[in-house]
């Protein structure tokens, strides 16, 4: 008897501790309801983030190239308005077939080759989306601060959400100011005609 009571509980302690082990092994390799909510938050807010992340990088470049073409601008204006060198100043905006956008500070009213004191390329994989390959935009300020014409110039880079726009009015106002999604930039300014061209380049 007690022999036979000994095989028992022998065999109810490794009983027990067979179902021990399985509910230790099914708790080590599964995953509760609060555990999966807790990694979908944790997954969710580091999407969140880098998409944060990658927006601001974007947004940083295009914001830089805009800061930099609107400070030569109103540096040209001045130069036109202390009639440095004895003459007014202009700046033309070219966009090329390759895609690669620049413009240049010239002096007098018309563009001369010979008479470009500065270069400068927009960089950053940015370009004049408002103007078509392989064409230019010629601007120039007369002494008294006054633009030669109304200018809008929309500034893109392929794949980036925002949009740089440089506007220039002929009372010398500059204004630049950058845009998220935009879908198209109509200027109104054909004068004539049943047509409106989009300047966002798209």
């Amino acid at each position: 008897w007690d022999l036979g009571l000994g095989i028992y509980l022998g065999c109810g302690r490794k009983n027990m501790f067979s179902l021990f082990l399985a509910k230790k092994t099914k708790a080590s390799f599964g995953f509760t309801i609060i555990e999966l909510v807790v990694v979908t938050i944790i997954v969710g807010v580091l999407f969140g983030a880098s998409l944060t992340l990658i927006d601001y990088q974007q947004k940083s470049g295009l914001q830089a190239s805009l800061e930099e073409i609107t400070a030569v601008i109103r540096d040209t204006r001045k130069k036109s308005i202390i009639q440095e060198a004895g003459a007014v100043w202009g700046i033309r905006f070219s966009r090329s077939f390759s895609g690669s956008s620049g413009y240049e500070v010239f002096k007098g009213m018309n563009y001369d080759i010979d008479e470009v004191v500065k270069s400068l390329s927009l960089g950053r994989g940015a370009e004049f989306s408002g103007i078509l390959p392989d064409e230019f935009l010629d601007l120039f300020f007369y002494e008294n601060g006054a633009a030669s014409k109304n200018i809008t110039i929309p500034i893109s880079s392929p794949g980036v959400k925002f949009t740089g726009v440089v506007t220039v009015r002929v009372s010398g106002k500059i204004l630049s100011n950058l845009e998220k999604g935009l879908v198209g930039y109509w200027l109104f300014d054909e004068g004539t005609g049943s047509l409106v061209l989009d300047a966002s380049g798209r």
